[in-house]
């Protein structure tokens, strides 16, 4: 049984007034891991908006929320908080896939054929959801008999797709269910207590074999004790935002990787989530940090950001991790810049004014130094992150221990929309930095003792692509990777650093020292094609065509003279840089008879498939395509290169 711990609530707390048919008591349930308070705190949100009173309880079941999150929470509703501790223990023999995907919390739901010896109905909803309508009528007793549950329309949705292996004995061809959403009431067929056990058991028993574990384990029982569920209907209860066009939906479900706060698209196109989210946000602050050491420090140098600082600071504030400081650098705004941060009326805010003139170089290792946080995060005056950024961020930290830093992918906007999207491996991220920086700036985070205890500081000497020298020097001591979800809103216009000459200067410079240690030592022109903002204008055709021959021979004596990258790693890295100079700058200019045969170009491609697809499940579909290359790259990388390149005639 579950083991009820905390009861922020005592029975006096709640509203125990009949609801609309004076009759049937209705308990809503809900199982949220310690860093969604904020995903529940907006379901509860919606629920006083849009439905009249027809619960008696709202249960939530967790794994060890904090006392600042339950009085929270039970401001927004009274809510009754139980300590998870599934009845099959923490040792069923679950994939790597399935606990990195979901928590335990997901077997919370099988409480509710327990509570159903208290209550006439129980409705268990996701908290990944946006709730925009009444929804009370799915708890009449008419609307459902026994077990009421969306059907998967898509015809090639069966319950084989909840399983890695079949589980013998079963039709897994049939239909599949959605566990987002389930009601049930005491009209239910069978021994409730007997399914409860049942889908206790088997839960372990079919450990192995599940994929989407929940989901896969009612439908199983359905199956088992010959139960037909009410079909609530999918369009209206459990639509995806990716189709919800018509806007007609009364819940709309982000079931997958991609929600409300980490996804750009859904983020921008649910007002009502963010509004309900802010005001989460207002009521969380109330209640302080919750032991009153931040667990992220945010560095923000400033110098007249009027324009774009009040969004972009509202961003951070916003973030579903509230346990974060703000370190504002100013480096003499003569705008309202230190005005708009005063204004917030934040306690987590905190100005500092840089005097020094050294830059933003300067001004970062300003705020360094005040940080008192145990990670770092970066920020610009002018973008904007996703609530969710930060806990995305920190939990991959905790999960990867061997990492000391991460950005995440980005969405730009403002004058161009593009999906950055930087690759995860470290190896690889260690091998880009030789020709530039594979991160986006504004969205790094770092451990902040990793850093200080090797003495990584920002060098005061450069003006420009600071970022990219400090990463080149990290890299010999630490690793990195990069969050595979767009957490950030880079804005692009006329002011961006990246877009001046200086930083193209810079990054030249440290190109030029990345290939010295490597024992290859480039020519201006061959610099200027290497860089990946476009600099073709500079060189004549006959010059290009002789830097792509430079190019091509020092790329080979850099494999030669490697000691210091993983082998096989840099030679995918400038094989494919080489490609992409050729492509990009070289053929545009009609560079002679010097071109890649249809071998090179498909292997081009297969090195950037493997680069970003072997962390995925994806893989497998590559392994075929790629094994016969793979073999020859394996033994012999140099011989590899030169032959997927054909050379001058």
């Amino acid at each position: 049984m579950s083991v009820r711990d905390v009861a922020s609530c005592n029975e006096a707390g709640y509203d125990l007034r009949p609801n609309w048919n004076g009759k049937n008591r209705v308990a809503l349930l809900f199982g949220i891991t310690n860093d969604h308070a904020f995903a529940l705190a907006n379901v509860l949100i919606s629920l006083k908006r849009h439905c009249p009173h027809f619960w008696q309880k709202i249960i939530v079941y967790h794994e060890g929320l904090g006392e600042a999150d339950k009085a929270a929470l039970s401001e927004i509703e009274p809510c009754e908080f139980i300590r998870y501790k599934p009845d099959f223990g923490m040792n069923a023999a679950f994939s790597e896939w399935a606990l990195g995907m979901y928590s335990m919390l997901m077997f919370a739901r099988y409480e509710a054929f327990q509570l159903l010896d208290t209550y006439d109905t129980v409705l268990w909803s996701d908290v990944d959801v946006l709730l925009r309508g009444d929804i009370s009528s799915l708890v009449k007793p008419e609307a459902v008999s026994g077990i009421g549950l969306t059907l998967a329309k898509r015809e090639d949705a069966t319950l084989g797709h909840c399983f890695f292996t079949p589980v013998p004995g079963y039709d897994m061809t049939g239909s599949m269910f959605n566990s987002g959403l389930m009601i049930v009431n005491r009209e239910l067929e069978g021994d409730r207590h007997e399914i409860y056990n049942w889908l206790n058991h088997k839960t372990v028993e079919y450990a192995r074999h599940l994929k989407w574990p929940d989901q896969g384990m009612l439908n199983l029982m359905l199956r088992e004790f010959g139960i037909i569920p009410t079909c609530i209907d999918l369009d209206t209860y459990h639509k995806h935002p990716y189709w919800d066009s018509d806007k007609t939906s009364v819940i709309i479900h982000s079931h997958g990787p991609e929600k409300f706060w980490n996804w750009p698209d859904y983020w921008c196109k649910h007002p009502e989530w963010r509004m309900n989210h802010r005001k989460w946000i207002g009521i969380r602050k109330k209640y302080g940090v919750g032991n009153g050491t931040p667990e992220v420090s945010v560095v923000i140098p400033t110098l007249n950001a009027r324009r774009y600082f009040r969004r972009a600071l509202t961003s951070v504030l916003e973030q579903t991790l509230f346990e974060q400081e703000i370190i504002v650098v100013d480096g003499g705004s003569q705008d309202d810049t230190l005005n708009i941060a005063r204004s917030f009326n934040d306690d987590r805010i905190r100005v500092i004014t840089d005097d020094s003139g050294k830059g933003i170089a300067g001004s970062l290792n300003i705020g360094l130094r005040a940080a008192k946080g145990k990670y770092i995060a970066r920020m610009d005056a002018d973008d904007i992150c996703l609530p969710g950024r930060f806990a995305a961020q920190c939990k991959f930290l905790e999960t990867n221990p061997d990492i000391s830093a991460c950005g995440t992918w980005a969405q730009t906007f403002q004058s161009n929309s593009w999906l950055l999207r930087p690759e995860a491996y470290p190896v690889s991220l260690d091998c880009h930095l030789v020709t530039s920086t594979p991160f986006v700036h504004p969205s790094m985070m770092w451990r902040a003792k990793d850093f200080s205890s090797r003495d990584l500081w920002y060098d005061e000497t450069f003006t420009a692509n600071e970022d990219f020298e400090l990463w080149q020097r990290a890299s010999e001591k630490i690793k990195f990777s990069n969050v595979q979800q767009p957490l950030l809103c880079y804005r692009l216009h006329g002011k961006n650093g990246h877009l001046n000459e200086m930083t193209k200067k810079v990054q030249r410079l440290l190109m030029d020292r990345a290939f010295k240690k490597l024992g290859v030592s480039f020519s201006k022109r061959a610099l200027l094609l290497l860089d990946q903002r476009d600099n073709s204008a500079l060189l004549s055709d006959a010059s290009i065509e002789c830097a792509m021959r430079e190019i091509y021979a020092g790329f080979l004596s850099a494999i030669r003279n490697n000691a210091r990258y993983d082998k096989r790693a840099l030679a995918w890295h400038l094989l494919c840089h080489l490609r992409w100079i050729y492509f990009e700058r070289a053929r545009p200019r009609g560079a002679g008879k010097w071109a890649f045969d249809y071998t090179a170009y498909r292997l081009g491609l297969a090195a950037k498939a493997w680069i970003r697809f072997i962390p995925n499940e994806n893989f497998d579909e590559y392994k075929v395509r790629l094994k016969r290359y793979w073999a020859f790259f394996k033994a012999s990388p140099i011989a590899f290169t030169k032959k997927a390149i054909k050379r001058f005639i």
